[in-house]
């Protein structure tokens, strides 16, 4: 198995760093190869599915790997929670869609999965620094930001892997690397607090402070970076391999 992440796709504005010109890695995958989009990948987005949804989820499914995802905060979660949860790799997963030529899964908030004997912690969602400008139900779902389920089991979960995993996969990320890491700035979050007020990176913070890993991976701020050779942001890159 092989596992390739990738930024934010907003499924399709930001779907071309999957093709073949960007990504001609994927020619030598098979099925049991993942892809995992860390959030805001917007393929379902209507409620009633749209042709042009359903054209690219079929793209999709037509390719070599299997498709994952996180949630981001750009998602219709009445869709998202809306999808049958299954076991997958030794965690939870969103059945979000399944045709003949393959499965699309949504890597639920607080799972640790097992991608090649790895250990791999997913947990999804953000704040919407720009929600007053949406609305509610159709644009902006408040589920954007985790509940106190979702820390439960985060925390239940990282329990029984005494609070050591190999990978983190995020959509945002912990409080503390946001301006040291170069996502945003210091004087942005000092004049608006943009994309640091967020209850989800508060969460990120524990568990940045108290669980042991080797990288984690994000991809909320539209920005390509690494810091302290651990952490990476992504976006329009191409899937990059981390299994």
């Amino acid at each position: 198995m092989s596992v390739f992440v990738c930024g934010n796709t907003h499924c399709p504005i930001d779907i071309s760093k999957l093709g073949m010109k960007l990504w001609s890695e994927q020619k030598e995958l098979y099925e049991e190869d993942l892809l995992i989009v860390l959030g805001d990948f917007g393929g379902f987005w209507y409620n009633k599915r749209t042709k042009e949804e359903q054209y690219w989820l079929e793209w999709l499914t037509s390719k070599n790997c299997t498709v994952c995802f996180l949630d981001g905060n750009h998602e219709n979660f009445d869709i998202l929670n809306s999808f049958p949860v299954v076991d997958f790799c030794e965690g939870k997963a969103g059945l979000a869609y399944q045709d003949d030529n393959g499965i699309i899964f949504h890597l639920k908030r607080g799972e640790i999965y097992n991608f090649e004997g790895k250990k791999v912690l997913t947990f999804g969602g953000a704040d919407s620094v720009d929600k007053e400008h949406r609305l509610l139900g159709q644009s902006w779902w408040p589920e954007e930001v985790p509940n106190f389920a979702d820390v439960t089991n985060l925390d239940n979960n990282l329990k029984l892997h005494n609070n050591e995993v190999d990978f983190i996969l995020t959509h945002t990320c912990p409080k503390s690397i946001i301006v040291p890491m170069g996502l945003v700035t210091s004087r942005d979050c000092e004049m608006f607090g943009y994309k640091q007020h967020d209850p989800t990176t508060e969460i990120l913070q524990s568990v940045l402070e108290t669980v042991k890993f080797k990288e984690w991976h994000m991809a909320h701020f539209h920005k390509v970076l690494s810091y302290e050779k651990r952490f990476f942001c992504h976006y329009n890159n191409a899937p990059v391999k981390i299994i």
